[in-house]
């Protein structure tokens, strides 16, 4: 009885992740089975796996810029505006992956999940556990982003991602 009683919170929290009763005062629905914070809603990084949190907006976070119909994360070595307006005045250098020719995007964001580069090269011939970086997750034969790591939502086919989880170990903990 005492494991049952720990399911019903556990899939009430799995409904929350899956977009299901994504409560619109403190949450946005990605519309693929995930609800993130408010907060991260056109902040110019792409938290969303289809990148919904950033289409249609029309004012951005203060850690970005509102360029080319979009928002652009500010001072993070990738130029994502046309005329590098989310670049300009930055005092830091970052070491870049070239993705094409005048077009670079920091090394770290190489094999993170998220296609950073317009023809996804910075996520290509990401093969192998030890090319993930940031805290993505390696599964399926490719790196998955960090942010679907104990989200509740399995999105490895092996369930890689909600393994080891603070919410899992309870649950083995007290039903084991």
């Amino acid at each position: 009885m005492k494991c049952l009683l720990l399911l019903v919170p556990l899939l009430l929290a799995i409904g929350a992740a899956s977009g299901a009763g994504c409560d619109p005062e403190v949450g946005f629905s990605c519309g693929e089975g995930r609800c993130i914070d408010k907060k991260y809603r056109c902040d110019g990084n792409i938290n969303c796996l289809s990148g919904a949190d950033e289409k249609g907006c029309t004012e951005c976070a203060d850690t970005a810029v509102f360029c080319d119909g979009r928002c652009a994360f500010r001072c993070d070595g990738v130029a994502r505006c046309a005329d590098g307006a989310d670049e300009r005045g930055c005092k830091v250098s970052w070491p870049v992956f070239e993705c094409s020719p005048g077009r670079t995007v920091l090394a770290s964001k190489r094999c993170d999940g998220i296609q950073n580069c317009d023809a996804g090269e910075d996520e290509e011939g990401c093969n192998f556990v030890e090319d993930c970086q940031g805290g993505a997750v390696y599964c399926d034969g490719r790196c998955w982003p960090a942010s679907v790591r104990c989200d509740r939502v399995a999105w490895c086919s092996d369930g890689a991602d909600e393994r080891d989880c603070p919410w899992t170990r309870s649950w083995n903990k007290t039903c084991g």
